[in-house]
């Protein structure tokens, strides 16, 4: 509860700004609504494609660190 920016949602959900900061030495975001409707886009889109816009969620669970599958989901993002 100390670090303001800990990791706070489900990476395989973060809009790029959010992933940014786990996956490089970069600032986060000043505002976090706009990864809430990033999130909401992909939820919408696993609803009417019936899978994740990005790849398999589950390659990501075998993943030993948060800032590995951070770096793996903004490459797949790009």
């Amino acid at each position: 509860a100390a670090d303001p920016w800990r990791l706070v949602g489900t990476l395989p959900y973060m809009a790029p700004e959010q992933l940014a900061p786990l996956a490089a030495d970069a600032a986060p975001p000043d505002d976090a609504r706009p990864g809430d409707v990033f999130a909401c886009g992909v939820v919408l889109f696993e609803l009417l494609a019936g899978r994740h816009p990005f790849g398999d969620r589950a390659s990501l669970a075998g993943r030993p660190d948060r800032e590995h599958a951070a770096a793996l989901l903004a490459a797949r993002q790009a």
